[in-house]
């Protein structure tokens, strides 16, 4: 089965370790996965910085940071590349919830950033439901 639209690339930041991408890897999802330390980007290396590589390739951030849209460095970098970001929860939950929070959702997911323009933020609620963040 084809799709119309493009296969989508889920970059998974630093804070979502390295443990997920893989194990999404190793499952071939219907999407590609990149991570920061596959992608050989400095732990430390700022925020702006591997967005300015990752946005213009179009990849799809996923993370728990949960302020790109509060720091102004960060938020011009999603604005600049027409970047789109999935917050998952984090603060209480265990990995294990938090990954099976994405897995459940990616269609969702998927859906909302294929229909949706950049820039785009979504917030992954723990009941499922997307949130768009306005920026």
């Amino acid at each position: 089965m084809t799709s119309a639209v493009a296969k989508l690339t889920f970059y998974f930041d630093r804070n979502i370790g390295n443990k997920l991408p893989q194990a999404l890897t190793q499952l071939r999802p219907p999407f590609d996965v990149k991570w920061h330390d596959k992608e050989r980007f400095a732990h430390d290396m700022p925020d702006d910085e591997w967005m300015a590589i990752v946005g213009p390739r179009g990849w799809v951030v996923v993370g728990q940071d949960w302020k790109f849209h509060l720091i102004e460095a960060e938020l011009a970098a999603i604005r600049q590349h027409s970047m789109k970001c999935v917050y998952l929860p984090g603060s209480g939950q265990t990995r294990w919830d938090t990954y099976c929070r994405f897995v459940r959702s990616h269609k969702k997911i998927i859906e909302k950033c294929n229909g949706e323009g950049a820039p785009l933020i979504l917030d992954l609620k723990l009941n499922g439901h997307l949130r768009k963040i306005e920026i």
